[in-house]
């Protein structure tokens, strides 16, 4: 595979760039003037526990703003890196440039240059990047990753994120190829040190306060939702 390393840098930037612009920040500002949608605290449980959600994406709308307004920051969380993701496809087909404008848009929406490098953890954005990358994909690993975290780990924060992880063993077996594997190990990567402060915040609450636990999960739309499907799997 032939390819330049400057175009490399040129997708790798303008990735960067489209994922650093923050849509839960532009749709708290015409929507809710004056709030940071950015960040948002739930007290749960009989004792007020605290739980802080510091990850400026569609579920933190959601949680302030309603599912339709969350719904609509996760879509065009997910658009601004398909789409430049899919320029750099059409235009070199056969060279990992898409891969690297895919890869660093999820970045940039994880820390971006226009928010003091504060932004979310990338599962909407990488779904927008992996439409490029590997269709099938979408559909296959979320499903894969959601049977395995209800049925195996019985939990239903990784089985919404699972997925993630999924794309490293998926994309060497699709392609056997350095840079697709190379995309998936770096949008693993960035998605997992974003969320790992709230991640051990949701295990600490899990294990000390399953009542203030089990309310955390209803207050989130989706949570509630996989929390529903681990029933089938007996989780309780």
């Amino acid at each position: 595979m032939q390819f330049q390393w400057f175009l490399i840098a040129i997708a790798a930037v303008a990735g960067y760039l489209c994922g650093s612009v923050s849509f839960a920040r532009v749709i708290g500002r015409i929507v809710a003037p004056g709030e940071d949608l950015s960040r948002t605290e739930v007290l749960v449980g009989e004792r007020k526990r605290r739980f802080s959600f510091e990850l400026a994406g569609g579920t933190n709308v959601a949680h302030r703003l309603g599912a339709g307004y969350g719904l609509l920051t996760s879509l065009l969380d997910l658009l601004k890196v398909f789409l430049p993701a899919l320029v750099f496809r059409l235009l070199f087909p056969e060279a990992p440039y898409f891969l690297a404008a895919s890869a660093f848009g999820v970045v940039g929406h994880n820390w971006p240059v226009f928010h003091g490098f504060k932004g979310g953890a990338g599962l909407s954005s990488t779904l927008g990047g992996l439409l490029v990358v590997d269709p099938l994909a979408v559909l296959v690993t979320p499903l894969a990753g959601m049977v395995l975290g209800l049925a195996v780990f019985r939990d239903v924060f990784v089985a919404g994120s699972l997925w993630v992880f999924l794309l490293i063993p998926w994309l060497w077996l699709r392609t056997r190829s350095f840079w697709p594997v190379a995309y998936a190990l770096a949008v693993s990567l960035s998605f997992l040190l974003a969320s790992l402060p709230t991640f051990r915040q949701y295990l600490r609450l899990k294990r000390e306060d399953p009542q203030a636990y089990r309310e955390l999960i209803g207050s989130s739309h989706m949570a509630r939702g996989l929390a529903r499907i681990g029933r089938l799997f007996g989780m309780r």
